[in-house]
């Protein structure tokens, strides 16, 4: 159509050429627009279907693809078309935010939630708007070569007004969420001190005047998220008036608190819990006056801790430092220092976050200075004793190590085991220095630590060496050691040579094994022995316990018994037969310990030893019997008789059983001297241990024993006294022998027909004719039974005085039947 109007000439023909160039132009820049932007389509896809907190990553390469558009395209890097493209991806954004926040719901839900939402949309939409400046700045690296750079020179509000305005409305409303969990952090605030139920009176009214404050915005009808709504403009001005009066209250509270703290460290706790309230300008500026206060009383705290330092420094010189438990010198001065500067450090990182707020502040030159000339002198101390130790280990180790490893006394000849002190401090302080951190530990002093478990487990065993060895010297008896004398001395000779040669540096495990093993099966065996030694002492203990006859009551009915006297010492004589083949069989059994011989002379020696043992054992056992019959016949004694005997009258004489009478062989004398004598035939049911002496048993022995033999003449010399005392007594009973040798059936006859007595003169063939029959009145009658009340009288208390010794005889029941009868 063209061709043929020109050639025609056609006056339409310049009409349809700008036409058609016109066509051709648009194509041209549709072609353009399309080919360049189509790599957004993948950009918007993305951001459209990833989940809204995670577009944050998109927004870079967004951006990216955007100023290589503005940078290479022809017809789409003017200022009106880029704008468009920028404002339909902040809509998008916008849109994006909206369906991830929910605003219907924003504010009557959780706060926590709610913020953490608002919280992630503003850092986005930051993040774009921070983006879009960032790549303006940046857009001249994306025209290469002699592209000519065309700027972003336009306004950034004709891209983001609608943008701000959103934007502006969410970070108020996250002001708002932050302000009521500040604020519900007051429910948790509790003072105390004097003033503490004050203060807390106040916070809680101050808690529930803000939670009031805050229904306005749960309570709300509107759409939070429309920022062409005024209502919540309004709610926002009142909620921030109300907050900056509560910030006022606070603050007022703050110094109330802050003065009633005891101390820096309660001052620095308080300041921690009003942390994000005291960067508020109101509460910053009420509390600023105090901020003096709080310097000075670190300078307090500074100044206490010079005080310590001067104190501990002292006290090391005087040499009675106090370190931490258990912690050796060096280590425990460098904890001391470390807790000291820990605590500082622990102020001074409180008191420079303060140090931002008030940066204004004078005071903040002289206390930093003052603060590290303190920790400046800590740490030269803590230096000093480290070097100073530092320069003596390596001596202290080579000496230490190089020593043999026990020594004998020369005073005691004990052995002790010669691991200097020196080397377990420097055990320790290496040990504690690690756990401090310490990283420039003397080589030696690790070379010893990394063999602290060798080291140790030897010390370990040559303890339990020492100990045995120095119990075996101790307790060895005169009469044992001949019998491990060889073995005693090859033990010494192996200890020589580790009190001589061997060394901590030696390689000596082995040899302090075979020692330690030597060493305590010897004195095993030796205590062993000793054990069975103690065993038969203990075991003739038993003989000794085991009385003759038990002391019962204080009556006379329990007396001693002639019957039983056959049974007194059976049971003593079974007791001792059982416990001598136990006594010969421990002997035997320390013989096989000892590995001796029977024909070996040491051996001999040491069963009279023991054989000396029994012989006590036995003299203690005799001892004790007739201790029994000392302390039953003494005297003094106030309790009922041991012995007694049956005095029976046989007119014309009176007679005892058991007899009194010496030539009597079955008498009262000779059952106790048999008594005596069955107590020493204890000593005749053993056999002796000592063999070699051709001594069938003890029984010789013991009826020489001097002791036994003054013991035994001391008691029959008491029965003796008490026979004698006895027969005495039965002569002056002859006074009243007309009582049993006169026919008491006469005298009743003659009393009943002439009223009195008749002696035997008057008792002729012609007595009823001489004297007048006269029977006995009641006064005579009266008179008789008078007289013989005063007979029973008079022989009870002759009686008497025999129940007052250990010795009565049983006569009372005759002479009241005599006196009755009479």
């Amino acid at each position: 159509m063209v061709k043929v109007l020109k050639n025609k000439q056609s006056s339409y023909f310049p009409t349809l050429k700008g036409i058609l160039m016109a066509v051709e132009n648009a194509l041209l820049e549709a072609q353009d627009v399309e080919l360049y932007l189509r790599p957004l389509r993948r950009h918007l896809q993305c951001v459209q279907e990833t989940e809204f907190p995670q577009t944050g990553v998109l927004i870079a390469p967004l951006f990216h693809t955007i100023c290589l558009i503005w940078s290479h395209s022809t017809f789409y890097n003017t200022p009106v078309r880029i704008i468009v493209l920028l404002q339909e991806f902040c809509n998008l954004f916008i849109d994006q935010a909206l369906a991830y926040l929910l605003p219907e719901d924003l504010l009557r839900g959780e706060i926590e939630d709610s913020l953490e939402k608002v919280q992630v949309a503003v850092n986005i939409l930051k993040t774009f708007k921070n983006c879009f400046f960032n790549y303006r700045e940046g857009l001249a690296s994306y025209f290469m070569g002699n592209k000519e750079l065309k700027p972003w020179d336009f306004q950034s509000h004709l891209v983001f007004l609608r943008f701000d305005k959103f934007l502006d409305r969410f970070i108020k409303i996250e002001d708002v969420f932050v302000t009521i969990l500040e604020f519900e952090k007051l429910e948790r605030l509790e003072f105390g001190g004097t003033k503490g139920a004050i203060l807390n009176g106040q916070i809680h009214e101050m808690s529930e005047e803000f939670m009031e404050l805050c229904k306005i915005f749960k309570q709300s009808t509107y759409d939070p998220s429309d920022y062409n709504n005024m209502e919540f403009e309004s709610d926002y001005v009142v909620f921030k008036s109300k907050t900056l009066d509560f910030d006022r209250r606070l603050g007022t509270i703050l110094c109330e608190a802050f003065f009633n703290c005891n101390g820096l460290e309660a001052a620095f706790k308080l300041l921690t819990v009003f942390g994000n309230f005291l960067e508020k300008p109101v509460v910053m500026e009420i509390f600023s006056p105090r901020y003096s206060t709080l310097v000075h009383m670190f300078s307090a705290e500074l100044d206490m801790c010079k005080q310590l330092y001067n104190e501990h420094v002292q006290q090391i010189e005087q040499g009675n430092v106090v370190l931490n438990k258990n912690m050796p010198f060096t280590s425990g001065n460098i904890k001391w220092a470390k807790e000291v500067m820990d605590r500082l450090q622990m102020f001074w990182s409180n008191f420079a976050s303060l140090r931002d707020l008030f940066l204004e502040s004078p005071d903040h030159a002289w206390i930093y200075q003052k603060y590290t000339e303190m920790t400046a002198l800590l740490d030269q101390f803590e230096n000093r004793i480290y070097n100073e130790w530092k320069s003596n280990v390596d001596e202290i180790c080579e000496f230490n190590l190089n020593q043999p490893l026990v020594k004998f006394s020369a005073v005691s000849g004990l052995l002790n085991v010669n691991f200097d002190p020196k080397l377990v401090a420097v055990l320790r302080e290496v040990k504690y220095l690690s756990m401090l951190k310490k990283s420039d530990i003397p080589d030696s002093a690790l070379a010893i630590f990394k063999k602290r478990n060798t080291l140790l487990k030897s010390i370990g065993n040559l303890e339990l060496l020492v100990q045995g060895y120095n119990k075996l010297k101790q307790t060895l008896l005169e009469v044992e050691y001949p019998l491990v004398e060889e073995e005693l001395r090859s033990v010494d000779e192996e200890l020589q040579a580790a009190a001589t040669s061997l060394t901590w540096q030696d390689d000596c495990w082995g040899d302090i094994e075979r020692m330690k093993t030597a060493t305590s099966e010897l004195e095993r065996r030796v205590e062993h022995a000793q054990n069975n030694v103690k065993v038969i002492q203990q075991t003739m203990q038993a003989w000794v316990e085991c009385t003759l006859l038990p002391r019962r009551e204080h009556r006379r009915e329990t007396a001693l018994t002639w019957e039983d006297k056959g049974d007194l010492f059976t049971k003593k004589y079974t007791l001792i037969q059982e416990d001598g083949c136990k006594i010969h069989n421990l002997v035997e059994e320390n013989r096989m310990l000892f590995r001796a011989t029977p024909s070996l002379d040491a051996w001999k020696i040491y069963v009279e030893f023991i054989d000396d043992i029994v012989v006590e054992g036995f003299f203690q056992a005799i001892m004790h019997d007739l201790d029994f019959f000392l302390m039953n016949t003494e005297k003094q004694l106030k309790s009922a008789p041991f012995f007694q005997a049956q005095m029976i009258l046989m007119p014309p004489e009176i007679l005892f059983k058991p007899s009194l009478e010496s030539e009597a062989g079955d008498g009262f004398y000779d059952l106790v001297e048999e008594m005596l004598c069955s107590s020493f035939r204890m000593s005749a049911q053993m056999k002796r241990v000592a063999a070699h002496l051709e001594i069938a048993n003890y029984q010789n022995d013991m009826d020489n024993m001097l002791g036994l033999v003054e013991v035994r003449q001391e008691i029959m010399k008491r029965v003796a006294d008490v026979i004698n005392k006895v027969l005495d007594f039965r002569n002056t009973l002859d006074t009243y022998a007309y009582l049993w040798v006169d026919d008491r059936t006469e005298f009743m006859k003659r009393f009943l027909l002439y009223g009195h007595t008749v002696s035997s003169e008057e008792t002729g063939p012609h007595a009823d004719e001489d004297f007048p029959r006269q029977p006995p009145t009641l006064e005579q009658f009266k008179e008789q039974a008078r007289q013989t009340l005063c007979i029973y009288v008079v022989t009870s208390f002759l009686i008497e005085l025999l129940y007052s010794d250990f010795f009565f005889s049983n006569c009372r029941l005759t002479f009241m039947r005599l006196c009755m009868f009479r």
